[in-house]
């Protein structure tokens, strides 16, 4: 699988669009929002398959964030 990302930035707010090659896979929407408590994200796929795909990394990328000293709840 492979991707291209998209970012745009607003004030307080960011959003990534990430196109998955194959395109059966569609885009994964990412929005994130700061606040004074920190960073939130939202991610949502068009399609079943790529947020299963999504859902079975979500341990990864929990340690990575852990290890850049990230605080994930």
């Amino acid at each position: 699988m492979n991707a291209v990302v998209r970012v745009a930035v607003d004030g307080k707010a960011s959003s990534a669009t990430i196109v998955l090659t194959p395109p059966e896979l569609g885009q994964v929407h990412v929005e994130r929002r700061y606040s004074d408590d920190g960073v939130s994200a939202t991610l949502r796929a068009d399609h079943p398959e790529a947020a299963q795909a999504l859902g079975q990394t979500t341990g990864e990328l929990r340690r990575a964030l852990e290890d850049k000293g990230v605080t994930v709840q």
